[in-house]
């Protein structure tokens, strides 16, 4: 696949159902690694939209509409799959039917889509997001460094910001 585009946006994919607004040492949680990649790509100079912003308590119909505008609007997702097929609030599974739906709306509507999975290799994923993945990552921080390359095969003079996770409180 050729990655032909500047990347300035890019939209933010995990399952929210039977997740948590926890930090970071909440295996539960659905924030920590979005506020992570907010402040990552923030000094990259790339804009995130992060689904979680948006009211919880809004019918379904509403939800799914401004994740599909928020999908056409970007030029990326970062998709985290991680903790798809875990245990979840109450023990419950998380499915992550939505998460998959938009990486195959990201696919159709030509975006990068980049996931990343720190739990399964690559030949343990479902056969349709390996399909509609651009790219397949071990990790978060490989996931958002790949889709920052990308501008920087495009922007020879734009200086990479290396971030330094380890000062950042909660992460």
């Amino acid at each position: 696949m050729e990655f032909n585009k500047l990347i300035k946006v890019t939209y933010l994919s995990s399952p929210m159902e039977r997740l948590t607004m926890g930090g970071k040492n909440d295996p539960l949680s659905m924030i920590w690694w979005r506020e992570y990649a907010n402040k990552y790509f923030g000094k990259n100079g790339i804009d995130v939209l992060n689904p979680v912003l948006c009211p919880s308590e809004l019918n379904p119909r509403f939800i799914v509409r401004n994740d599909k505008t928020a999908i056409r609007q970007s030029d990326a997702l970062l998709v985290n799959f991680t903790q798809i097929g875990n245990p979840g609030v109450g023990g419950k599974i998380v499915i992550g039917a939505g998460t998959i739906q938009e990486i195959i709306y990201g696919y159709e509507q030509e975006k990068t889509v980049v996931l990343f999975d720190e739990n399964r290799p690559y030949d343990d994923l479902p056969l349709w997001v390996r399909y509609h993945s651009s790219i397949i990552c071990k990790t978060q921080k490989e996931a958002m460094d790949f889709i920052i390359s990308i501008n920087h095969k495009k922007l020879r003079d734009v200086e990479f910001k290396e971030f330094d996770d380890s000062t950042q409180e909660g992460f």
